[in-house]
């Protein structure tokens, strides 16, 4: 492997980090944001039916 194309497969790969990072940083956010008050909205809509009957 010749030297430039070993620092183009360099670049690429800190490329690719980058993007996949920031991907998980927008999938953890929403699930932050979406999933987590969701699911407590759930479990407290069941412990109502509970308490209710």
């Amino acid at each position: 492997m010749s030297n430039r194309l070993h620092c183009h497969f360099e670049c690429c790969h800190l490329v690719m980090k980058k993007i996949v990072t920031r991907i998980a940083m927008i999938l953890i956010t929403l699930l932050g944001t979406i999933v987590v008050p969701a699911y407590i909205g759930y479990q407290l809509s069941e412990c109502i039916t509970i308490f209710s009957t």
